[in-house]
């Protein structure tokens, strides 16, 4: 959030940001933060996501018993197309709004050819997709230069380096190599970005992100979530409810 100055013409754009608020409970402070700020009018932006999950409704509240006047715009996607932004910025000066509040956007749309990649995957038979993944992770040097760039492989030591005990194969052989890329996909259930980073750096070209998302996927048909649009909610995979499906289980 910050207070923007701008020409009526749209050429510059000036963004000052005095201070930054985060942790719990803070969407109840939006309002009081952009009237410190001497707005008074607010430019709300989100996407559909952001607004199915509620967060939206309470920066509402949150602006109204600041006695903030404001505007909603959510003709975006959660990945804004340049025509996207441009559109807002006109309605932002239409308005005479003089704050903006807005959101980190969403996990990123799959290009054409992720989403062409995706659906021969999907089309492909258990069978078929274990021997697709097989191939894949068999180019793996284990470098694990994946796994140093993503933002959510923070632990100080990975479980995949011990070995007392050795849970997977430290050695770039197929057996090791599946499990290590196996676990990490599990471990990132749940929490990618879909930032693919991990698929950039990889220097023998594995699909990694396609991995990632088909597992994102996963967990929105079977669990109704999708990362991030809730920081302190557990992920599906680490807690439990009895009213889990459990028809997998055979």
């Amino acid at each position: 959030m910050g207070a923007k100055q701008q020409d009526t013409e749209l050429h510059h754009c000036k963004f000052e940001v005095p201070e930054i608020i985060f942790g719990r409970g803070m969407l109840s402070q939006v309002g009081s933060c952009a009237r410190r700020l001497g707005g008074r009018k607010v430019f709300l932006v989100s996407d559909q996501g952001l607004f199915k999950s509620g967060w939206v409704d309470r920066v509402m509240v949150s602006l109204m018993d600041a006695g903030m006047q404001f505007v909603y715009f959510d003709q975006i996607t959660s990945n804004p197309k340049d025509f996207e932004v441009e559109e807002g910025a006109k309605e932002y000066v239409k308005q005479g709004a003089d704050v903006i509040v807005g959101s980190l956007p969403g996990m990123p749309d799959l290009s054409p050819l992720e989403q062409e990649q995706l659906a021969r995957l999907e089309a492909m038979t258990p069978a078929e997709r274990w021997d697709y993944w097989k191939e894949q992770f068999t180019r793996c040097i284990r470098c694990l230069a994946c796994r140093q760039v993503c933002p959510f492989c923070y632990c100080e030591q990975c479980l995949c380096d011990r070995n007392r005990p050795q849970s997977v194969d430290t050695s770039p052989r197929p057996a090791g190599n599946m499990g290590w890329h196996i676990v990490r996909a599990m471990h990132l259930a749940g929490r990618c970005a879909g930032c693919a980073e991990c698929e950039r750096v990889c220097p023998m070209d594995i699909p990694l992100n396609l991995l990632n998302r088909k597992m994102a996927l996963e967990l929105k048909e079977l669990y109704h979530y999708e990362a991030g649009l809730t920081p302190q909610e557990k992920g599906p995979l680490t807690s439990y409810d009895e009213k889990d499906d459990q028809s997998f289980i055979k």
